[in-house]
């Protein structure tokens, strides 16, 4: 009975997963025509093969919008929403950032770090960590203090890691690793539209607003905080953003909106972590796959091709980048569905 359903099971979780990232798009970006363009771009994305087979990431992306989702008014909802997440995959403990960036906001708006809200934070994070934190005790306890085993020989490293060693064994992880092997090159192939796109998103989010990059997008110069929020700052970013502040005085423009908006900053942070680990730590094949995961991925995509005006110059050269960012999006489909069931090595 339950082999019949087992097939829909990865579809109900998908639906969920989009439900999820519509709700928090729209919040996100204010704009109704991104969001809708967003969230198709996420319904038929270039790793859709394994969002639709028996697999982690549609649960794991249903997991992590839904924390999103409920994060700013519901904490503690949020908070399990990422355990979940972090159970699921080990990137999820990355979850993490965002707790903490809603603690930063949060010392921004009263000019201090609060007692209690840093100590919801701290716990969030503690939880979310346990899942990983579990799986590695419980791979210590069975491997290196069995007295029936020999210890393998990762039980001696400085911080003993199962998955580490698994990682960096069986699957050739580490800081560049996969650039020393030529026989692999070839595949970086498959990784060049997402890496591009990536790199070129976050570069267009960071440089439209050096001041809120500097302040890993707690500070904008359209809406300055006040110095005594400034002043808990830590030193190296105290001095140049005070200036900069000065300096603006009351001088005010149009804010940014849409992708380029405020409160995209951590999404985009979190996209800058998960791309760098992608291209220089991770099989870089897989990128695809690891960065779909990503909110502010599909609305990079959706400002990419949608954000001119229509009838422009941009607006004609946006309509060429929608034609590319669909074939892409169409290959790998095409692609994942022939390739990943046959076993063979895709994204």
């Amino acid at each position: 009975m339950l082999a019949a359903f087992s097939p829909l099971l990865p579809e109900a979780v998908r639906l969920g997963s989009q439900a999820a990232a519509g709700r928090l798009t729209l919040r996100t970006l204010q704009n109704r025509p991104l969001t809708e363009l967003a969230l198709l771009l996420f319904c038929f994305n270039p790793a859709s093969v394994f969002f639709t087979a028996v697999y982690t990431e549609s649960l794991y992306t249903a997991f992590s919008f839904l924390g999103l989702w409920l994060l700013p008014g519901n904490h503690w909802g949020a908070v399990l929403a990422f355990v979940a997440a972090s159970a699921t995959r080990s990137n999820g403990i990355l979850n993490c950032w965002f707790l903490v960036h809603k603690l930063l906001m949060d010392s921004r708006q009263h000019g201090r770090l609060r007692v209690r809200a840093s100590i919801e934070t701290l716990l969030g994070c503690i939880l979310v960590l346990a899942p990983y934190v579990s799986m590695q005790g419980y791979g210590y306890l069975t491997f290196c203090s069995s007295s029936a085993v020999e210890p393998p020989a990762w039980c001696t490293d400085r911080f003993p890691s199962l998955y580490g060693y698994v990682q960096r064994r069986y699957w050739g992880v580490g800081f560049l690793q996969f650039y020393k092997d030529p026989a692999r090159l070839p595949m970086i192939v498959t990784a060049l539209p997402v890496a591009y796109l990536s790199i070129r998103g976050c570069y267009r989010y960071f440089s439209s607003e050096p001041l809120r990059a500097l302040s890993l997008g707690i500070l904008s110069s359209d809406r300055p905080a006040p110095l005594h929020a400034i002043h808990s700052m830590p030193a190296f970013l105290r001095s140049p953003l005070a200036a900069r502040l000065r300096k603006q005085g009351k001088a005010r423009r149009q804010p940014l909106a849409g992708y380029l908006g405020l409160p995209v900053a951590p999404y985009v942070y979190h996209w800058a972590l998960l791309t760098a680990v992608a291209l220089l730590v991770m099989n870089v094949h897989v990128a695809t796959r690891f960065l779909a995961t990503c909110p502010a991925l599909y609305w990079y995509l959706a400002h990419y091709i949608n954000g001119s005006a229509p009838g422009s110059d941009d607006g004609a050269r946006g309509k060429a980048r929608g034609c590319w960012v669909w074939a892409w999006f169409g290959t790998y489909i095409v692609l994942g569905c022939l390739l990943f069931p046959n076993h063979y090595p895709w994204t």
